[in-house]
């Protein structure tokens, strides 16, 4: 589930946002140039009606045979995203291919129906004014691009529509309790313990920790025995290894199968509000992001520290006094723009934290 949260998050409130409301827009405009085209046609000759009931069947038809493989391979795509880079690839570029096959299909049709339609029209009225036979041409050529690029706009809207079923569903998941019914415990006297100062040192102790994201997947992490003093120990590992894994269980992101396996200064984390639990540990991922604004925005978002405490801050942790780039007013107030290495950001993630 948290692949699927975090993909809702990204790519498909991306897709909600900036992609769904063109798309659509696109195909409708289409879509009613296609029904004015017809519309003046079938003035023209009544007995237009028949090709255009047929070339309207044949749109439905390969609408219904295409279109749901488009929403099986976005489906695949979005999935397969944060996994394999291959899988995504293949997905993507399958997916690309079933959404412009169905505007391949229709403009062969819409080009067999500007036939009948001109030949027709040579063979049925032989007496059609030379103006009505050119305009009747005329538009039916109009078709001929406009159909295919329509259903290729509605094949993108299905698949992009397939990101908000997916967020619909994802909404209706069970909510994780952010604060705990029992106070926290010490490990020691396993009596109720405050959580004013904690934790002091940082010392983390597992005891048989095992975690399993669902119950037809094998276990991440199993039994594992561990202490780990404060500033002593770096977890590293190849793809696989559990490093995310144990960050979620720290974070209390995945339910463990024991209540008491992870301590922090000698308390329970089990026995922690969430809330709290998850404010008291700092998390930096690999590639930093400084949010749009001044300095001081980035160190203290809610605006309740000074301007010395920021600074104390700042030269503990970069060592760099020139990052305060300094004005009239304080020397916070100064745009944060996305350069400089990727360190020196991670030193400003670390400053905030």
């Amino acid at each position: 589930q948290k692949e699927r949260i975090l993909n809702a998050f990204s790519h498909d409130m991306k897709t909600l946002d900036e992609m769904l409301t063109p798309t659509l827009l696109e195909f409708t405009q289409y879509t009613m140039m296609i029904a004015g085209s017809i519309v003046v046609i079938m003035i023209i000759s009544n007995w237009l009606i028949i090709p255009t009931v047929v070339l309207l069947i044949c749109t439905f038809t390969v609408g219904y045979l295409c279109f749901p493989s488009t929403r099986a391979l976005k489906k695949i795509e979005v999935s397969s995203q944060p996994s394999s880079d291959d899988l995504h690839s293949s997905a993507l570029y399958l997916m690309n291919c079933a959404v412009h096959a169905p505007g391949l299909w229709m403009g062969l049709f819409s080009v067999l129906y500007t036939a009948c339609i001109t030949l027709g029209y040579r063979m049925l009225i032989p007496d059609l004014k030379p103006a009505h036979l050119g305009l009747a041409t005329y538009c039916s050529l109009v078709l001929t691009s406009l159909v295919p690029e329509a259903v290729t706009y509605c094949a993108y809207t299905v698949t992009q529509l397939a990101s908000a079923g997916k967020i619909l569903q994802l909404s209706k998941l069970e909510k994780e309790e952010l604060d705990t019914l029992s106070p926290p415990v010490n490990k020691d006297s396993t009596s109720e313990v405050s959580t004013t100062g904690w934790p002091q040192r940082g010392d983390i102790e597992a005891k048989h920790l095992t975690l399993q994201y669902s119950q037809d997947k094998p276990c991440v992490l199993q039994n594992l025995n561990f202490s780990i003093k404060s500033g002593k120990v770096g977890v590293v590992g190849c793809v696989g290894a559990g490093k995310s894994a144990l960050i979620s269980a720290l974070l209390r992101m995945a339910k463990l199968q024991s209540t008491d396996a992870l301590w922090i200064d000698d308390v329970n984390i089990s026995t922690i509000p969430l809330r709290l639990l998850r404010r008291k540990i700092s998390v930096i991922p690999r590639y930093p992001v400084l949010f749009s604004g001044h300095l001081r925005l980035n160190l203290d978002p809610h605006t309740a520290l000074t301007d010395n405490v920021l600074w104390d801050a700042l030269e503990k942790e970069s060592g760099h006094p020139y990052l305060l780039l300094q004005n009239e007013y304080s020397q916070f107030y100064k745009m944060v723009h996305q350069t400089g290495s990727a360190v020196k950001t991670q030193l400003i993630q670390l400053a905030r934290e």
